[in-house]
């Protein structure tokens, strides 16, 4: 069953190009391999990367939007004739300087750290092997595939409703996956053994209480809780950017979703849902941008204040004590670890220890004695300072440049609880290594948006016409084009009915002059 779920995901996929929206086939195409395609099981083969569950969908997904995105009368032809073309961003990067340089970062790290870790090393008896260039160049092409998806989101998911969209399939897809998180919290986590045959982690961390953790087809049952929190937070970012009366009923969703998220058994998701919906509920698009970005910097900074000693989540740990014990003494082993491990890594700050389980503390015996359960505490130990800063770099990039543009003009209600989810995201690699290709293609929306807002340059699926710079005030006289915001068109000045279509290319809308006509 495994081997049919993998050869048959990218018939779907190119079903999905084929029937629905541009944006809504990218997400739809991604959404579909993160929630259903086998756990800790791939294909191996030579020379290309290992196709599983994280790289799968990201190649097909990218090389259908890339074919179907450079056709003018592909499927797609429709939403183009109806006046709403997807915007797709020009070249295959980031036109922003701090993308490339926290790329360049990371890639550098890599390196760095093979060049750092090429003896042995010999604790008591056990030995474990320095890094060779096989090493550093799986190192790179890991790198490669979380560009990827990075680029994925920024060049085809950067406009208004291609970030609606997000949100709305988020929306969807829990409602779905809660009924079969439900089965398992009844029944224990049993799906992935039903489907596929096999449980794809230790069974025994996913009792909790009495009862079950749910894990469904995820690689663990944090993921599935990470996953239940960020699309609860996303229904109330879209049911806070559209109007109407289905607003009602995607507030009921969030309660749902709310309740099956405490049946999930996963504290840390519960908190920080708890602690960003308000935002959500309460702030208008510029607060919201503001709060995300300061959770973004809490926690880029995390490890340095770990690094001089400092422990923010101690009086945490003392907090929850009185009301869940067993949850504040995981808390305190994870501290404990942590600061074990960045002891080791003293030892190689900028590039860190590599892989084989070198960054990893060992007793006098040889055994290792501790555990690094948190994205940032692997990054870290493995490729130091260089690659976490790259890596932690590019995911919050977009926000930070959407909070600094919100100053004087805020981004819509879909971006700002877009960035709202990231955040919720980036607090959970803390305790939890809850980076998956999802966390990169809202990275990748995000900064694509703050392109879009600093420079409006974009291609239009359909017409081929390039948007001129955002300051222009001549206006383009090419019909069927669409403006990069998606702002009505203008009404030409002269009197001739026969007068092309005008649309300007601005940030800005277009103040009108004079009287309209009837």
């Amino acid at each position: 069953m495994t081997h049919a779920a993998m050869l048959a995901f990218p018939l779907v996929a190119w079903l999905f190009f084929v029937r629905l929206p541009f944006a809504t086939a990218i997400v739809a195409s991604m959404l579909l391999g993160f929630l259903f395609l086998p756990s800790a099981y791939s294909i191996a083969i030579p020379v290309l990367p290992n196709l599983d569950r994280a790289t799968l969908p990201l190649l097909v997904t990218l090389g259908l939007a890339l074919f179907y995105g450079a056709r003018r009368d592909g499927p797609h032809r429709p939403e183009v004739a109806m006046g709403d073309p997807p915007t797709i961003l020009p070249g295959f990067f980031p036109k922003i300087g701090g993308a490339h340089i926290f790329a360049g970062i990371a890639l550098l790290g890599s390196v760095g750290t093979w060049f750092a870790n090429t003896g042995p090393l010999i604790v008591a008896e056990t030995v474990r092997q320095g890094l060779t260039l096989y090493d550093v160049l799986n190192e790179i092409q890991q790198l490669i595939l979380w560009f990827l998806t990075l680029v994925l989101g920024w060049k085809f998911l950067a406009d208004e409703k291609a970030q609606r969209t997000i949100l709305m399939l988020m929306a969807g897809a829990v409602l779905g996956y809660s009924l079969l998180t439900l089965v398992e919290v009844r029944l224990a986590p049993q799906l992935h053994i039903w489907v596929y045959g096999y449980f794809p982690h230790d069974f025994l961390q996913h009792i909790r209480g009495g009862s079950f953790r749910p894990v469904v087809f995820m690689p663990h049952g944090l993921v599935l809780s990470l996953f239940l929190c960020m699309s609860a937070l996303a229904i109330v970012a879209y049911m806070r950017a559209i109007d109407g009366d289905r607003r009602v009923l995607y507030f009921f969703a969030f309660c749902w979703v709310l309740v099956v998220l405490l049946l999930s058994r996963s504290l840390g998701a519960v908190l920080i849902a708890m602690l960003i919906v308000p935002s959500l509920f309460l702030f208008n698009a510029r607060w919201q941008t503001f709060v995300a970005a300061a959770i973004a910097f809490l926690v880029v900074a995390y490890p340095v204040a770990r690094a001089l000693g400092i422990s923010p989540l101690t009086r945490v740990a003392a907090a929850v004590e009185p009301y869940a014990q067993s949850r504040a003494n995981s808390l305190n082993f994870r501290l404990e670890n942590e600061e074990d491990v960045i002891a080791h890594t003293a030892a190689k700050p900028l590039f860190g220890w590599g892989g084989y389980n070198r960054g990893a503390v060992y007793s006098e015996t040889g055994r290792s004695i501790s555990v690094r359960d948190g994205f940032w505490l692997v990054q870290y130990s493995q490729s130091g300072w260089f690659g976490y800063v790259g890596i932690f770099g590019l995911l919050t990039l977009g926000g930070f440049g959407l909070a600094a543009r919100a100053i004087r003009r805020p981004p819509s209600l879909a971006a700002s609880g877009l960035c709202l989810v990231l955040a919720a995201n980036l607090m959970d690699l803390i305790p939890n290594s809850g980076l998956t290709s999802l966390t990169w293609l809202i990275a990748g929306s995000l900064l694509g948006r703050w392109q879009l807002e600093r420079s409006s340059s974009a291609v239009v699926v359909g017409t081929g016409a390039t948007a001129g710079p955002a300051r222009s005030r001549r206006p383009r006289a090419d019909a069927g084009l669409a403006a990069i915001d998606q702002q009505p068109a203008t009404t030409p000045r002269t009197a001739n009915e026969d007068a092309p279509e005008v649309r300007r290319y601005s940030r800005f809308k277009p103040r009108p002059r004079g009287r309209s006509r009837a």
